[in-house]
């Protein structure tokens, strides 16, 4: 079935449809407009793949001589298929309505909570749903392509809990109560790193205020 659909209408969205059987996994018809980052997957994969399955074509060969080629021709084509699965993911797109991936379009109310596994390059992410249900963010990047994501998909995630820590609470915005909240009509200013990243500024700030540089000191013998 065609992942394009009609646009629903706006309150649509904020209702709880049932993850991936909602509007969701439709294309929304959203306004392309202008978008605030774009994602693809590195071509290096796509490369290690290549090598990856020029040698598995050589230990076959070699296997008519010697079986046991025949091992590492399936090591090398599992990790050939692998690499050629992540240089063939669709790329990301940041919108300010609504995460793209590929011909797909998830609104950001729908997201309930965005997890991190620990796994960078390539990253990968787990975004739940209401009722529960959960899907896996791959992103086949590099490193810093996969930390500028991660921090996209955080700020834009509003709705969502961040690693266990509700919204606010994760970039340290200050919830105002009573009669002053609806004074706030100001948006929030959000920080530009996230947590980990400001501890490490900050060490590095350190050490260059105690030692006067970030380079470790070298020996006269060095010279």
């Amino acid at each position: 079935m065609d992942h394009l659909s009609i646009l629903p209408p706006p309150d649509a969205l904020s209702r709880r449809p049932h993850a991936f059987d909602g509007p969701h996994r439709a294309g929304l018809g959203f306004k392309k407009g202008q978008n605030v980052s774009r994602f693809p997957s590195s071509r290096k994969h796509l490369v290690l793949g290549g090598v990856a399955l020029a040698i598995t074509i050589g230990c076959t060969a070699w296997a008519v001589h010697w079986p046991l080629a025949a091992i590492p021709a399936g090591l090398f084509l599992g990790a050939a298929l692998l690499f050629a699965y992540l240089g063939t993911r669709p790329a990301i797109v940041i919108y300010e309505s609504h995460l793209a991936i590929g011909k797909e379009r998830i609104a950001w109310n729908l997201i309930k909570r965005v997890d991190r596994t620990g796994w960078v390059s390539p990253l990968i992410m787990i975004l739940e749903f209401e009722g529960g249900e959960r899907r896996m963010l791959i992103h086949a990047g590099t490193v810093t392509t996969s930390k500028r994501l991660t921090q996209q998909l955080f700020r834009h995630a509003r709705e969502a809990s961040i690693d266990g820590l509700p919204y606010n609470e994760f970039w340290r915005i200050p919830v105002v109560n009573g009669p002053k909240a609806g004074k706030m009509n100001k948006p929030a200013k959000y920080p530009l790193l996230t947590p980990e990243d400001e501890a490490e500024v900050e060490e590095m700030f350190r050490r260059l205020k105690t030692v006067g540089h970030l380079d470790p000191i070298s020996s006269p013998d060095e010279k």
